[in-house]
């Protein structure tokens, strides 16, 4: 019972590390609206650890979207 939809369909989509579509302002934003979405869907706080995710994403030197998307459902 699923309610969170997850696209996984662009893997090459980068959100952190060299030639990432975003900017560190861009980021925060993006974490921060993941946040709330996640929140509101699950009817309580959540926040998203970097730590958290920089360990399932470990000896990665790049942030896929696609790789994001496994980490928060692992989080979740």
């Amino acid at each position: 019972k699923d309610k969170i939809k997850m696209n996984l369909s662009n893997k090459k989509f980068i959100l952190w590390g060299d030639g990432s579509a975003l900017d560190s302002i861009a980021f925060v934003n993006f974490i921060t609206r993941v946040e709330q979405s996640v929140s509101k869907e699950l009817k309580k706080d959540f926040s998203i650890k970097l730590d958290k995710i920089h360990k399932i994403n470990k000896g990665k030197s790049k942030l896929y979207l696609n790789d994001f998307n496994i980490a928060l459902a692992k989080l979740i």
